[in-house]
């Protein structure tokens, strides 16, 4: 989930990328053939085209989706590199799936960080297409059975990173269920107990954290 992002946002992202889940008949697939769904994607969305590049043609870009044209352009080595599985290549190619699914204009594309961009526009697109491509690759219902980000970078053919962002989502989704609070970082546990061991009294439970 980005910055600052309304709740009521995310979960329509979510559905978003569910249904997308639903129309490709992957619901129960943990790594959906993203190959295979690019080659229906002219069936999903009628006039969708993909075509590769050779790397020198997209020397700066991985990937880009010109909305206005309704085509996907992918580096040639990246399209490799999605034939093998590679988490990047999955995540690139989910995210600027990201931004034609939901409405984005223009040619877009991921960048480095989200200081790339210049306007905060840009920022909230780029973040929202992040999130879709987060919960496109790891639904929380197929991956709440999975109890560390490690499992889940195995088993949906993510980065480390977007394991570890999926599994605290998870989280987050299930203690909002539950009614619990959220547990607190170790940081700040560590900075608790030292003020409790120098005789502060505190309000905070942390018998939970021993």
């Amino acid at each position: 989930r980005c910055t600052n992002m309304d709740a009521s946002a995310e979960i329509d992202i979510a559905h978003k990328a569910w249904q997308l889940r639903e129309w490709t008949k992957t619901t129960s697939v943990c790594a959906p053939d993203l190959v295979s769904l690019l080659k229906a994607l002219p069936t999903l969305y009628d006039g969708m085209k993909v075509e590769q590049l050779l790397d020198d043609e997209m020397p700066f870009q991985e990937a880009t989706i010109d909305t206005d044209a309704r085509t996907l352009y992918i580096r040639a080595s990246v399209y490799q590199a999605l034939l093998r599985g590679d988490p990047r290549a999955r995540f690139t190619v989910a995210h600027e799936l990201g931004h034609f699914i939901l409405g984005h204009k223009g040619k877009l594309h991921r960048k480095g960080s989200a200081h790339s961009y210049a306007t905060a526009k840009e920022r909230r697109q780029e973040n929202e297409a992040d999130t879709f491509a987060s919960y496109f690759l790891i639904p929380n219902g197929l991956a709440e059975s999975c109890t560390t980000a490690t499992d889940i970078e195995n088993r949906f053919q993510v980065s480390a990173k977007a394991a570890e962002i999926a599994k605290e989502r998870i989280e987050r989704n299930v203690r909002r269920q539950e009614g619990k609070p959220r547990k607190l970082p170790p940081n700040v546990v560590n900075f608790l107990k030292e003020a409790q061991a120098r005789g502060r009294t505190l309000k905070t439970d942390l018998s939970e954290y021993d």
